[in-house]
């Protein structure tokens, strides 16, 4: 056989020539065979944050987004609506909006007593006298 298998960096200099990238058929035509191994892994190097972010798990990201949210002061309510996409975007408006305690309060207001929104409707298409009277009733 004439292949050169040494790895020795200083015999590929002398040598002159690049190693030959030699395939696993040509090594069985050449009667060598393979053997499985298992090989005691020695120490790694530490990992850079990059390499550290792609190991984490997907339940590892969730629980660092929620203990975060936590932190915020939020926590996730998962919530069953209608496949409407008007449903998907009044549920997303809602729950950007009832971070303030007031909205919170007026929405409350409102899933008691659904005459409000008609009421409220009413006076805003007034207009004129009336409405300055009824404004100033109302505290608006």
């Amino acid at each position: 056989m004439d292949m050169n298998f040494d790895s020795d960096p200083e015999h590929s200099e002398q040598s002159g020539e690049p190693e030959p990238r030699i395939s696993k058929a040509r090594l069985k035509r050449e009667g060598w065979r393979e053997v499985r191994a298992f090989i005691e892994p020695g120490e790694q190097a530490p990992a850079t944050k990059s390499e550290q972010t792609e190991a984490r798990t997907d339940a590892e990201r969730k629980a660092d987004q929620r203990q975060r949210q936590l932190a915020d002061g939020l926590r996730q309510v998962n919530v069953v609506a209608p496949k409407d996409d008007d449903a998907r975007a009044l549920v997303m408006q809602v729950a950007k909006a009832i971070r303030s305690k007031a909205v919170r309060r007026d929405i409350a207001a409102v899933l008691a007593d659904r005459d409000l929104v008609k009421i409220g409707r009413k006076v805003r298409r007034l207009r004129g006298n009336v409405a300055d009277q009824v404004r100033a009733l109302l505290k608006l």
